[in-house]
C-alpha cells in the first residue's frame, strides 16, 4: 500500500467511524474473554456472563442507537 492510499485512508471518515466500531466490538469481546478465562468461575457466574455476553452481542447487533464510542 503506497503511503498516498494510507493517507486516504487515515483522513477518510467512514474508515474513522469503522475503525472506532471495530474497537469497540474488541473491548467487548476482550472483557468477556478475560471472564471466561478466570479459573475461580463458578458454574453460576458462567451461567450469568453467557447470559450477559449473549445480551451485549444483541444489543450490539439489534439495537440501532449503538454508539461504537459507548455513548449515548
Amino acid at each position: 500500500m503506497s503511503s498516498k492510499e494510507i493517507n486516504e485512508l487515515v483522513n477518510d471518515e467512514v474508515f474513522y467511524l469503522q475503525i472506532n466500531f471495530l474497537s469497540y466490538v474488541v473491548n467487548v469481546i476482550n472483557k468477556y474473554n478475560k471472564r471466561f478465562q478466570d479459573q475461580q468461575m463458578d458454574i453460576c457466574g458462567l451461567k450469568n456472563n453467557l447470559n450477559e455476553c449473549y445480551n451485549s452481542i444483541l444489543d450490539l447487533l439489534a439495537n440501532s442507537k449503538t454508539n461504537p464510542n459507548g455513548k449515548d
